[in-house]
């Protein structure tokens, strides 16, 4: 299976040592790289990537404008965002934690770190993948369960459910009106 992992920062040297360590790892990823925010998004949106990484301090589009816009889209409102900052104050830190970020990683970027980061970050994607696909699939189970559940209970037919020990588990209208059960 192949991934897919947007690189945004306008430092190309940061670039190509995020891709470089990604790619020590896992050879299954497809990188694309966006030097601002707009380009990011543009691309996120084009991609629909299993990551982001982002500087949270992207010139066009900073950090938080980025999340407000994912947020506000179904289609990539889940995809996780692993912010790269300069500083790390606990002021950034919590305003950044705030906009849903799944982890914040400072400059420089400690290789291990990222590793785990990026693969924590998939794992999560992929999860929410197989949830959302397991979601659709029980939305449309119920919605037939209640098309069938009208018609059985609207029929002049007698339907009655019995358990495997002979005890009536539900029964229509039909057939209560027909045998006065209640």
């Amino acid at each position: 299976m192949s991934f897919k992992i947007i690189i945004a920062d306008e430092d190309k040297i940061t670039q190509h040592l995020i891709e470089k360590y990604i790619q020590s790892f896992e050879k299954n990823i497809v990188i694309h790289k966006a030097y601002d925010g707009q380009n990011a998004y543009d691309l996120t949106l084009k991609q629909s990537p299993n990551v982001v990484i982002f500087n949270w301090n992207n010139p066009i589009i900073n950090g938080e404008k980025f999340c407000e816009l994912l947020k506000q889209n179904n289609a990539v409102n889940n995809i996780p965002v692993i912010a790269i900052i300069n500083e790390l104050n606990e002021a950034t830190q919590l305003s950044i934690l705030e906009k849903n970020i799944f982890h914040i990683l400072k400059k420089p970027i400690n290789k291990i770190d990222l590793i785990a980061c990026v693969k924590s970050a998939i794992n999560f994607n992929l999860a929410q993948t197989e949830v959302s696909i397991q979601k659709q699939n029980l939305d449309t189970h119920i919605e037939e369960l209640n098309k069938l559940s009208l018609i059985v209970k609207e029929t002049d037919n007698c339907v009655v459910i019995i358990s495997s020990d002979g005890e009536i588990e539900w029964a229509n209208d039909a057939f209560r009106k027909m045998y006065g059960i209640s």
